[in-house]
């Protein structure tokens, strides 16, 4: 980290030898809408909410972390916010470091369809330079997440393939576990270069098809095309997942899934952390 104007020679030290990391950019879906029907206090409360979703699960993500790399110490990822925009990078360039932000992203995603404020995002892998002391990050792998996060039209991840091949043991492991997936029909409003995969966050969902349509319809403005094309996006996918791979769709029984907070901003939220079985 810097915070002052680089010389030729760190200039030329950086170019010969730039600094990499796994980000990912996500994007709280129907943020708008909620900015523009809604008091500005409660946009507020919305934000601090969603900064609460950042941070969760971390005794989850703790034994999942030493299930896939026998590491039991964190990972830390550094996390920035602005407006309904997350940015999560990596602070070491390690495949454990890696397998750290898949899996908050993954409990992220399922802790915010819970809680009706439903996520798009890209992850990516590259060149990657942060000075948080003058707010700056820069570089081709936030260039393309960005891009990746831009293109979708639904609620889910992808995962750029630069990912995978810096760690494809811990990408084999994701992908056996259903954490990854490879879904063809990924719905990009124009075609992508390159491979990806998309994150399976069907896997561990606590919430029955029912209930993820109800989530995804409260937190967007009705009647919309486009919002009912991701809405539709959505639940093809996690149609076909479930088809693929029934044993990791384990939703709660009726009364449990009645038990759950449907949060959206009208109503009191509470956070709900999903336990490892």
């Amino acid at each position: 980290m810097v915070s002052k104007c680089l010389s030729g020679d760190e200039m030329c030290e950086m170019s010969k030898n730039p600094p990499r990391a796994t980000v990912a950019v996500l994007d709280f879906l129907g943020f708008k809408n909620h900015v523009n029907t809604l008091p500005l206090g409660m946009v507020v409360e919305h934000v601090n909410i969603t900064n609460t979703l950042i941070q969760g699960g971390d005794d989850f993500l703790s034994k999942l972390r030493e299930s896939i790399s026998n590491n039991s110490a964190e990972q830390k990822c550094q996390i920035i916010r602005f407006s309904d925009t997350i940015l999560l990078f990596t602070t070491s360039d390690t495949p454990e470091a890696v397998a750290d932000l898949i899996l908050r992203v993954h409990a992220l995603f399922l802790n915010s369809m819970i809680s009706a404020l439903p996520v798009r995002g890209a992850i990516s892998y590259g060149e990657l330079f942060v000075d948080e002391a003058e707010s700056i990050v820069v570089g081709r792998a936030l260039t393309r997440a960005a891009e990746l996060e831009a293109d979708q039209q639904w609620a889910g991840v992808v995962v750029d393939d630069s990912v995978c091949v810096r760690a494809p043991q811990i990408t084999e492991i994701l992908i056996e576990c259903g954490i990854l997936d490879d879904y063809p029909e990924t719905p990009f409003k124009k075609p992508v270069n390159g491979k990806v995969s998309v994150m399976g966050w069907p896997c561990m969902c606590p919430l029955d098809r029912v209930s993820i349509e109800e989530r995804l319809r409260a937190s967007s403005g009705q009647g919309e095309a486009s919002v009912e094309d991701k809405i539709a996006n959505t639940l093809a996918y996690f149609d076909d997942y479930c088809i693929r791979h029934p044993d990791k769709i384990k939703p709660l029984s009726e009364d449990k899934l009645a038990s759950l907070p449907n949060i959206h901003p009208n109503n009191h939220m509470k956070i709900v952390q999903v336990e490892s079985k």
